[in-house]
This record gives C-alpha cells, sequence and structure tokens, in this order.
C-alpha cells in the first residue's frame, strides 16, 4: 500500500538568514555551530546533543549517538564547503547541556519569525535543499540516516526554484 505524501515543515530563506544571523549575534556566537551542523548536515536534535568535538572534522561528523544509536546505526555525514566554512569561523567545542540548549534553541526560533516550527526543522530544511542539490533521494537518504520511501514521502520538489538552493549552498 503506497504511503501517502507529505511535505515537511522547512525555514524559508529569510527565516534561515534571520535564525544566522541570531546565532551569531546570542552569547557571542556559542550557538552557531549547532546550528550550522543541523541546518547544513541535517543531524537529529538528539544526535547533535550527542557530539563531542572529536566527532567533527572538516570532512566529515561522525554520528554515533542520539536516538537513533539504540539501533545501532552508526554514519559519517559529509560536510559541505558551506558548513566548513562556518565551522572554520565558529569552532565546534561543545555542545550545551540539554536545557540551556532548549531554551537557546527557543531563543533562536523566536529570532527567526517563523510561521512554522517544529523540533525538527532544522534538519528537514536540510534534507529538503540536499535533496534539491544532489538530485539522488538514495545518497540523500543514506547520508542523512533515513530510506528513500522517506525521502519520497516528504522531500520532493519543495523547493521550486533552483536559484533558492544555491543561495542555501
Amino acid at each position: 500500500i503506497p504511503q501517502p505524501t507529505s511535505l515537511v515543515a522547512v525555514l524559508a530563506m529569510d527565516e534561515i538568514k534571520r535564525l544566522l544571523k541570531a546565532a551569531i549575534e546570542y552569547q557571542d556566537g556559542e550557538m552557531v555551530p549547532v546550528v550550522a551542523i543541523a541546518l547544513f548536515a541535517g543531524l537529529r536534535p538528539s544526535e547533535i546533543e550527542a557530539l563531542k568535538p572529536e566527532d567533527v572534522s572538516d570532512e566529515r561528523i561522525r554520528v554515533t549517538g542520539g536516538k537513533m544509536a539504540r539501533r545501532k546505526v552508526k554514519r559519517s555525514v559529509p560536510v559541505p564547503p558551506i558548513l566548513e566554512k562556518w565551522l572554520k569561523a565558529y569552532p565546534f567545542t561543545r555542545v550545551p547541556k540539554h536545557d540551556a540548549l532548549v531554551y537557546r534553541m527557543r531563543v533562536l526560533k523566536d529570532a527567526t519569525k517563523a510561521k512554522r516550527w517544529v523540533q525538527d526543522i532544522l534538519r528537514h530544511t536540510s534534507i529538503t535543499y540536499q535533496a534539491e542539490r544532489d538530485r539522488n533521494e538514495g545518497v540523500t537518504a543514506f547520508n542523512n540516516g533515513t530510506s528513500k520511501e522517506m525521502m519520497d514521502r516528504h522531500y520532493r520538489d519543495v523547493i521550486e526554484d533552483p536559484e533558492e538552493v544555491k543561495k542555501f549552498w
């Protein structure tokens, strides 16, 4: 039985810009690496919380924790050039403890003035732009620890303007 398709919530370009600007301005940019990793590498919030500095290199992010770790799913996520630039300017040193992270993300969320915000919106935004950039659901699914079926169900032709995809990356 084919599953129904439904579009995921993604941030609009102006919301992305406000988020990144707010992250830079908030507490000397301490949230920039967390936001950049979520936005440009597509990690789940639980995977980000489990990250350690040694998991993040110029080429890849090694995902070993998070709720998917219960299934022993580990993966290496490629670091795209835009993320490499953000991490050079704002190196990843740690993730704030859970309560502090939740609070700080709420502050940044408010700064975006996003019309709609769901828990995985940064991941959804990332995967959506990856899918449009790569035009290869298998590769995008593999890099994000998801399935081709999920890609088909949620991430098809979400961004209609190819210029938006170029701007993002």
